[in-house]
């Protein structure tokens, strides 16, 4: 039985990736606004629906599928570690890039902290399973 730490992480980070990847699937051009991206024209909207809606709505089936006991709860907190993790890593390389966090909108800032949040949760929650 998975630890209780467990299935309320992937509960919420099912809750978290379904809710992003409906947004960007549904309301494009608002969720690339949201980010401080430029979507001119219809291709940028299919990308956002396919980048965001898809993958994140991907990724919440995998942590619902995972908080309900049907694929091994290992296995979706790994993809939720991975994925924040790969997104936080990106977040900073970038950072280090641009040398601050001028022209970042509100959005963007608050993502570094869910970004690492839900990374260190999910690597803590693996850390319990072990």
């Amino acid at each position: 039985m998975a630890h209780p730490l467990s299935t309320l992480y992937l509960a919420v980070a099912a809750l978290f990736f379904l809710a992003t990847g409906a947004v960007a699937l549904a309301q494009p051009q608002r969720f690339a606004a949201a980010l401080d991206l430029a979507t001119v024209r219809a291709g940028g909207s299919n990308e956002v629906r396919a980048q965001y809606g898809g993958l994140f709505a991907g990724l919440g089936v995998v942590c619902a599928l995972a908080a309900l006991g049907i694929v091994e709860w290992r296995f979706g907190l790994g993809v939720a570690a991975i994925t924040f993790g790969g997104v936080i890593a990106g977040r900073l390389a970038g950072l280090v890039i641009d040398r601050s966090v001028a022209g970042y909108g509100p959005t963007v800032r608050t993502l570094f902290l869910v970004d690492a949040t839900g990374c260190a949760l999910a690597v803590a929650a693996l850390l319990l399973e072990a």
